[in-house]
């Protein structure tokens, strides 16, 4: 952590931020199996996505800034996009399961 971390600075939002990302990652992948079968691979990527955006802010946390690294600022783009993709196509198919 850096040498200023204080509770009420962006390194602390960064890691409040990625406790949740991690989090909600490993309670979809642990409840994964209470969905149906055919989604089982939709919501594992989801999970996986979900994780990796998480260690994306510990990661920014140590950078100091979301765009920096350049790969850093990538990664959180195709993340981001990849995770509203997943997660919409999920909240479809449970729609169109409730229909």
């Amino acid at each position: 952590m850096p040498s200023d971390f204080n509770i009420f600075s962006a390194e602390c939002f960064n890691l409040i931020e990625a406790i949740l990302w991690i989090g909600i990652g490993l309670g979809l992948y642990m409840a994964h199996k209470s969905f149906p079968v055919k989604e089982y691979k939709n919501i594992v990527i989801t999970a996986i996505l979900f994780l990796l955006f998480g260690v994306s802010d510990i990661i920014e946390i140590y950078s100091g800034a979301w765009w920096s690294p350049w790969w850093l600022l990538v990664w959180k783009i195709s993340n981001g996009i990849a995770l509203l993709y997943f997660t919409f196509k999920l909240l479809k198919s449970e729609k169109l399961k409730r229909n």
